[in-house]
């Protein structure tokens, strides 16, 4: 085979592998989901939400009046915890519903986990494997390669 198309081999195989592994990975990582769900709730106490990187929270009391961030609680966007304060507009034990978009880390798993998801993976790794190995046995072609000298 000549060197030009084992360098373009290589080079097909490692994209393709790079790319395979990448989008299994980045793809199900910036699915975001919208969620939607009614909670008790607990004063003074963090409740965890299913998420990270919350956006577009709204949280409304049984009446569907809005409650306000900083107000009546407070939510760490990043890690997706909600607290009510004590002071609020809320009761304990009252339920409320909260929608948001965020991103969701067990689906990120699942896509991971799923047949396909490791399929990808599998591609991906075996593309980069054979480019490496393509890659060193056309070394083993050059002139001094095999301790000819030069």
């Amino acid at each position: 085979m000549s060197d030009l198309r084992i360098f373009a081999l290589v080079a097909v195989l490692a994209v393709t592998g790079v790319a395979v592994v990448g989008a299994s990975y980045s793809d199900a990582a910036i699915d975001r989901d919208d969620a939607a769900f009614e909670i008790e709730v607990v004063h003074d106490e963090a409740i965890d939400l299913e998420g990270t990187e919350l956006e577009d929270v709204v949280v409304e009391d049984s009446d569907g009046t809005t409650l306000e961030e900083g107000t009546d609680y407070d939510i760490n966007h990043e890690s997706g915890a909600i607290q009510f304060h004590g002071d609020g507009a809320t009761d304990e034990g009252d339920i409320v519903e909260i929608t948001y978009s965020a991103m969701l880390p067990a689906e990120l798993a699942e896509a991971l986990a799923s047949p396909i998801g490791q399929g990808l993976v599998l591609i991906g790794i075996v593309s980069v494997v054979l480019a490496v190995a393509f890659v060193l046995a056309s070394l083993a072609h050059f002139p001094g390669a095999r301790g000819g000298g030069f």
